[in-house]
């Protein structure tokens, strides 16, 4: 969605409907947002994802004692990534401090607990597998990533990589424990993943066996799943480990705190924390950002580029290390894999950006699929030949072709540089000039003493109506509709908007509210107009402007809609 730019932020789900349905890029999805530099309101996203979030960590759900989080206050991003079991091989993510909130098949039951589900980010920083399928993954290695504390000058806390040997997923047998109920959790885990026995800062002992995988769970962590208003196997999943007292530090300061790990998250108690923070839900999703190098470039103009394809952050990421046009490295990748990690271009082209798979060898390179080393393979080599060639274009035409020294590379197909050529076109004339999808806009609860924002130029020079037909009509333009989310803008919202325009005598005098809950958005009309839309199926509705265009954005926005509507009107 693009155009609710006085009053409201993006709601992001239907912003992604909106690009997939205009874009000329192929499989153009979102891709992930810089966790700590943008951080975004979780009511902005379509539901469920806000009322999921509330029913855990709103403010009538943590209570007056405030305690521990379970998703974190921000989304941190939202994203789409590749999921070959998902429709259309992607699926919608939501990262937060503790966990991801992924939504693998849209066509299920909004209402199951299941729709929305918490990713399972532990099994793939501990195994060092980024899962891309139900039964595919990527190669790649182990997270060494303190699993609590501190994520810098902390070499005392073992690492997801450590905690993966002890864990039932790297082997099924060996590392089942046996039923412990009512013994003393007195088992440390060392930095390096070994353990021994000690006298703990706290008696903790063992409340429950899982049998799932072989693992008991400690009463600390027991009540504290009890005292959840989610079921415990939705929100963290079948343990997949001991419980383990470790040393860490936390803030700078050395302590002793139990771990356990868990399908969906970590659990940590730190006994000497104020009772409703003793346990506390681990930065899983943080850290998991931190493992996979997922960043927002500095330079705002990009964002929308990283945030609009599949792994755009590691795409533009790759081409700013190397001085390579981003926009040129997201065309390569679109014609050299659709954006599909584990794609083969030809016989030895391979991966996110169709790299020849001997020079990864002779890079030495142990995860050549893992996509931020193959985007960063591609770069380097694309810069090098641009250096040499002297366009960009004969970069991109030699790297298609390239051969190492011997000739044993295979050839690629013959229209690979023709594609990433036009790619690159689109890419630009796509998302070069958009504005950052998180740039906070006006408050949404601004005060009716704001200042009115400016009405728009009407008619637009550029764009003078005909003449009024027979039925005092006269023809506005074709083309896309853009929707608003079904949940997100409802009709009561747009109506409110509606209100707060009218405060500041920015509407028209008599309007009405729209007998059918009808609502629009274009920018030559004001606030109360009606305009009539016709479908391809050639039926009719009248629909009423409830909101404006901001000036700076008008030219975007007739780049590529003729008209946005709310989601009873979309459906309509």
């Amino acid at each position: 969605m693009q155009g609710r730019e006085y009053l409201t932020r993006r709601s992001f789900h239907a912003s992604l409907a909106v690009i997939l349905t205009v874009s000329l890029v192929v499989a153009a999805i979102p891709d992930t947002t810089n966790a700590e530099d943008l951080t975004l309101e979780p009511a902005f996203a379509d539901e469920p994802i806000p009322d999921v979030w509330a029913d855990a960590d709103s403010e009538d759900s943590r209570g007056t004692s405030q305690r521990s989080w379970i998703w974190g206050p921000y989304i941190l991003s939202a994203a789409h990534e590749p999921y070959i079991d998902s429709p259309g091989g992607f699926r919608a993510v939501f990262y937060f401090d503790k966990a991801r909130m992924e939504i693998n098949d849209p066509e299920q039951p909004r209402d199951s607990i299941w729709y929305a589900t918490s990713g399972l980010l532990i099994r793939e920083m501990m195994l060092g597998e980024i899962q891309v399928g139900d039964d595919a993954s990527i190669e790649t290695s182990p997270a060494e990533i303190p699993v609590t504390g501190d994520l810098e000058n902390n070499d005392a806390s073992p690492t997801y990589a450590a905690l993966g040997t002890r864990s039932s997923v790297a082997d099924q047998s060996g590392n089942r424990a046996p039923d412990r109920t009512g013994e003393p959790v007195n088992t440390k885990l060392r930095r390096d993943g070994s353990t021994d026995q000690f006298d703990p800062p706290s008696d903790v002992d063992n409340a429950y066996y899982d049998d799932t995988l072989g693992h008991n769970v400690p009463d600390v962590f027991w009540n504290w799943m009890a005292d959840q208003p989610i079921e415990w196997q939705y929100l963290i999943g079948h343990p997949l480990t001991e419980p383990y007292w470790v040393e860490t530090r936390i803030d700078g300061k050395e302590r002793v705190v139990m771990v356990q790990a868990f399908e969906r998250r970590v659990l940590t108690y730190n006994p000497v924390n104020d009772p409703q923070w003793q346990v506390e839900a681990g930065n899983a999703g943080l850290h998991y950002r931190a493992w996979r190098d997922l960043k927002m470039p500095e330079d705002s103009s990009l964002h929308a580029l990283a945030h609009g394809i599949p792994y755009g952050e590691i795409i533009t990421d790759a081409a700013l290390m190397n001085g390579v046009d981003p926009y040129l490295l997201a065309g390569v990748a679109n014609a050299a894999s659709g954006f599909d990690p584990l794609a083969r271009l030809n016989s030895d082209r391979v991966g996110l950006m169709g790299v020849p798979e001997p020079m990864l060898t002779q890079r030495g390179l142990e995860h050549p699929l893992d996509p931020t080393f193959n985007a960063r393979v591609a770069a380097d080599l694309i810069a090098m030949l641009e250096n040499q060639n002297g366009s960009w274009e004969s970069a991109v035409e030699e790297y298609f072709a390239w051969q190492d020294a011997v000739g044993t590379f295979a050839e690629p197909p013959v229209d690979a540089a023709e594609g990433a050529i036009a790619s690159w076109q689109e890419m630009v004339e796509t998302f070069q000039g958009q504005p950052s999808p998180f740039t906070d806009e006006v408050d949404a609860d601004a005060d009716e003493g704001d200042p009115p924002p400016s009405h728009p130029i009407r008619p637009d020079p550029d764009n003078p109506p005909p003449e009024v037909d027979e039925d005092g009509l006269y023809f506005v333009g074709a083309g896309e509709a853009a929707h608003y989310g079904e949940e997100a803008y409802p009709v009561e919202r747009m109506e409110e908007i509606m209100d707060l325009h009218t405060s500041w005598g920015a509407s028209i005098d008599d309007w009405q509210y729209d007998p059918n809950g009808y609502y629009c958005v274009h920018p030559n009309y004001i606030v109360g107009e009606r305009l009539r839309l016709t479908a391809p199926n050639g039926e009719s509705f009248w629909c009423t402007i409830a909101d404006y265009v901001a000036e700076e954005h008008r030219d975007y926005w007739w780049g590529k809609w003729a008209i946005e509507v709310n989601w009873d009107l979309f459906e309509a």
